[in-house]
């Protein structure tokens, strides 16, 4: 069983998860994507709030991909949001993400 142990609360319905390299992602309706540690389930840092809920996401190398209407990447290691791209006005539905392009 998976318990989840957080210094702050976790606030909206959860929208998507991921996961990567021993740790969780969730994407919050509250526009939020929290990120967990998978063994302690302890709660290690919260990513820059997104105006809209988080509706998808996904891990290419050491990247994390979000959307909510506007695709996010940002560097896993730091939480540095690396590229903001405007796509569209509603919600993305979901991601995929490669590093092997071709």
């Amino acid at each position: 069983m998976f318990k989840i142990k957080i210094p702050y609360p976790l606030t909206g319905a959860v929208l998507s998860l991921e996961t990567g390299a021993g740790v969780l992602y969730a994407g919050t309706s509250h526009g939020r994507v929290r990120q967990f540690d998978i063994k302690s389930g302890v709660g290690m840092k919260s990513y820059t709030k997104h105006p809209t809920a988080v509706t998808s996401l996904a891990i290419c190398g050491g990247n994390l991909i979000t959307s909510d209407g506007r695709v996010r990447a940002f560097d896993a290691s730091n939480g540095q949001c690396l590229a903001s791209l405007i796509l569209h006005n509603d919600a993305v539905a979901s991601l995929i993400a490669t590093s092997r392009l071709r």
